[in-house]
Formats: structure tokens, sequence, C-alpha cells
């Protein structure tokens, strides 16, 4: 069953977990009328594909989120995966992390480091070596770029992602499709924790949804129960387990092509 956005042509609307339409509310920081359909704000003269040609900085962006609804607040953030400014934009549940550089050619030369699949990216050293730098996310990532930015969105909002893709253009990392994922509908996270013996299950803290996914080259350090899967990647879903000993974690490998659990392990 599907739950979460729907479009049907140009409006948007919500399906709630029982499958019925939600109506006269507000979801994710959208308001939703009582046809069921998303309000978008009035605009101004100026079309959305064409402002969205205008991004350069972080204000223009938040402003054509404003144009399109979006209730936003925006903070400053430490520096994190990527070696530049960063700020958080929220709304509803939802964040977006920014990137902010100094330039399109500085943007454009950083976003060449991030990983293809959006779990990863390459430092270079003051003396010139390049090192790999893994990421884990709490969901899917998406990496999208205009301007002197960056736009960072962990999740699976389809909403959000159609509005970033009109906005910023097509993603450049990440996964582009939550199909490209799973054949389902549901999450690797879910999937890797349903395989998971009652007895792990019961020690595992929060939901799975607590968990983060990552993308690891199986090299060392992990059971397989499959041999044929050394050296090839797979999604890693890392659980955190309600225990007094160390370490209270586990790292447990899906297989890419059939989402079964291929091993345990450790990860460097």
């Amino acid at each position: 069953m599907k739950i979460g956005w729907l479009q049907n042509g140009d409006k948007w609307y919500y399906l709630s977990a029982s499958g019925a339409m939600v109506q006269n509310t507000t979801i994710d920081g959208y308001n939703i009328g009582f046809d069921g359909a998303w309000i978008q704000a009035e605009q101004s003269n100026t079309s959305n594909s064409e402002s969205s040609g205008k991004v350069t900085t972080i204000d223009d962006f938040t402003s054509i989120l404003k144009l399109n609804g979006y209730k936003l607040e925006v903070k400053d953030a430490d520096e994190d995966f990527l070696p530049t400014t960063r700020k958080i934009i929220t709304f509803g549940n939802e964040q977006l992390v920014v990137y902010i550089y100094n330039s399109n050619t500085e943007m454009e030369k950083d976003s060449l480091n991030i990983n293809k699949d959006g779990f990863g990216y390459t430092i270079t050293e003051p003396w010139g070596e390049e090192k790999s730098k893994s990421a884990s996310w709490s969901s899917y990532p998406h990496f999208f770029k205009k301007g002197n930015i960056i736009v960072q969105y962990i999740g699976k909002n389809e909403k959000i992602i159609s509005d970033l893709k009109s906005i910023l253009g097509e993603q450049f990392a990440g996964i582009k499709e939550c199909s490209d994922i799973s054949s389902s509908e549901q999450d690797i996270r879910e999937i890797a924790f349903n395989q998971l013996d009652s007895e792990t299950q019961k020690k595992v803290k929060g939901t799975w949804k607590d968990s983060k996914i990552s993308i690891k080259t199986i090299t060392g350090g992990v059971g397989l129960t499959d041999e044929s899967y050394w050296g090839k990647d797979a999604y890693c879903v890392e659980f955190i387990l309600d225990v007094n000993y160390v370490p209270n974690n586990i790292f447990v490998f899906i297989g890419m092509d059939n989402h079964k659990i291929i091993g345990y392990g450790l990860v460097d």
C-alpha cells in the first residue's frame, strides 16, 4: 500500500497509513486543503522554472522554497562531511543541509569528491595523499548543486525530492530513486532488522528507524555466509544494542542483489 506523498498531474496529495487521503491539515510543513490537495503559495509573475535558474546563494534557495509554501527555519551548523560552511534548513520533521562555497568553481570542484552513491567523500591531505571517508545516514542520501551551494537531503519524501529537482536540477550524487535501493517500498534497514533472530531484535535500541545505512566494500572483518560477496559492495546497516557491554553495536551486511543478510562484522 502506498503511504505518503502522491502526485497526480500538477497536484500533490498525502495518503495516511490506512490508505486514506488526508484533508484540511498540515503534513511535513505543507498546508493541505479540504479537497486533499497541497495548497501551493501564490507565485509572483516569475515562474518557478524561471526562478530556479537564479539560484546562486542560500538566500536565493530559501526564497524559492518559501515561494513554494515551505515554512523554514535556518540555523548555523558546525562543519561536517564536506569541509565548508554549513547551514541546516528545518521544516516540519524534515531537514536540508546546505554547504556554502565562495564561488561556483569552488563548489563544482568539491562536488567531484562526493561518491556517486552519496555514502562517502574523498579528502586530500595537505601533503597530497587522497583518502576515502565513508558516511552513514539515517535514510537515503540525495545531493543537489547549483550556483555556490550543495544541498543534501537525507530521506525518502518524494515531494521534497521533486521540489529540489525543479529548483536545483537533477541530483548529482546519492540514491536517485528510492526504487534504486529496494525492489519494494520497504526500507533496507527494516529488511535487515526483520532478518535478525528474535533475541537480537529484542536487544536493538529503539526501532529499525534509529539504525544507519551505508555502502561498504567487503574486504575484511566480516563473517560472510557466502564467500562470493568478498570484495563486492554491500549495504551495511548499523544497529545500536541496548546492552551493558561493548561493543554495543552490530553491523549487518545486506546483499545488493537479493536484499538478504550475507554477513555480520566490524567496520574499520
